[in-house]
């Protein structure tokens, strides 16, 4: 899914400099499909709430995936 504010605050990009305008709008996709949080997933980010799913049905094993900024 695609930010409009996203494209309407980076639009002068797209003439200017349309290589950044690609880098930012896949820096701000990965953000928003892996850290933002979204009501319809109870208020946490995908990437907690796959991790979520993935601890409840494991029967094998109980680890938790982090993610740690590098």
């Amino acid at each position: 899914m695609l930010d409009e504010e996203f494209i309407e605050y980076k639009e002068w990009m797209l003439k200017d400099d349309l290589e950044e305008f690609n880098r930012e709008l896949m820096r701000n996709l990965i953000w928003y499909n892996t850290e933002r949080v979204h009501s319809g997933l109870g208020n946490v980010s995908p990437l907690e709430w796959i991790c979520y799913k993935f601890y409840e049905n494991s029967p094998q094993s109980k680890i938790i995936w982090t993610y740690t900024l590098s």
